[in-house]
Formats: structure tokens, sequence, C-alpha cells
């Protein structure tokens, strides 16, 4: 939904002859927020202990204009048009670039933006969530789709997703408690 909104694509025709590209900042931060307090404030060395895990959370998002693609990111482009033509024939397909806070490698994923996605953003219902027995809908728009991304990233305690990974000594140099 934030690569439908980022790039307007609720209010323009599918991008068919290029990918659209966007980097997504993510960082390790504790596991466990202090109750004083959100996950960027400093922790002091007993509270930092009471983070058993470090979890992935994203910090940033911005589209990469660029007038060309360079050939690794356009065979990777090709490549998932091919591999389900069907679905991908009318779509746009979005290249996200991941980077970790701290790390110089990066991931990319492709995401087709499929027409059913862009038109729950048309319908603009906007995401529900409880606040104690109250039901509130939060606006779609960029940050908020984070905020529910990373909400969910962060209520996963069982680590279904894989996203956590347990506090040691070569993260502790980039995860983020300032």
């Amino acid at each position: 939904m934030a690569c439908i909104l980022e790039f307007g694509l609720d209010k323009k025709p599918p991008v068919l002859d290029r990918p659209l590209i966007a980097k997504c900042t993510v960082e390790l931060v504790p596991s466990w927020i202090p109750p004083t307090g959100g996950p960027y404030q400093v922790l002091l060395p007993t509270e930092l202990a009471k983070a058993t895990h470090t979890i992935y959370q994203v910090s940033a998002f911005e589209p990469i204009a660029s007038p060309e693609v360079e050939e690794k990111r356009l065979a990777l482009w090709k490549k998932s048009k091919a591999t389900n033509p069907d679905f991908c024939a009318g779509v746009t397909i979005v290249l996200l670039d991941f980077e970790i806070r701290g790390d110089p490698e990066r991931v990319v994923v492709s995401v087709p933006i499929s027409d059913t996605m862009i038109g729950i953003v048309k319908e603009g219902a906007g995401f529900t969530h409880s606040v104690g027995s109250e039901v509130r809908r939060k606006p779609y728009s960029v940050p908020s789709c984070f905020s529910v991304l990373n909400h969910h990233i962060r209520s996963d305690e069982g680590n279904e997703l894989g996203l956590r990974l347990p506090i040691s000594v070569e993260f502790r140099p980039i995860l983020r408690v300032d």
C-alpha cells in the first residue's frame, strides 16, 4: 500500500515499461520498549538487558528517481514479469531496495502491485485498530502503512515472521538506542 500511495498508482495507469524503485531503510531496534518512552530513547544498561531480542523496523521509505535502470535491477524486473506472466502482464512492479542501517549490503525484492490492492487504497477505508474497547480507523498513508507493519513485527513474540534476532555483541554497534 505504501508503494501505491508513494508513487500515486491509485491515480494513474500502471507503469508497464520499467520498474519503479524505492529504498526502504530498516533498523534493528530492541524488542522491549521501556514503559516511559519509545524505541529510540537512550536505554540504560539495566533496561537494555530486558530487551533479549532485536527486531527489524522500517524507519524510512523513499522513491528512487532514476532515468535509467541499472542492468541488475532490470534483469530482476524482467524475471518477475516472466515468472508469472498472467498476473504481471498489466501491473506495475516495484523493486524495493531494503537497506539495513549500518550494513552495506542491500536486498532487492520485486513487488507486483495488483489491481485489487489499488482498489483497496482507492476505497480509502483505512486501517482499523483498537484502543481499549474502542475501534478506530487510521487513514491510509505511507507512515500509517509502516506503523501497522512495525506494530505487526513487534507483536510477533513467537517469531513466526523470523524478524527477531537474539541480541549479541555483533548487533550492538548497529542497534539503535539513541
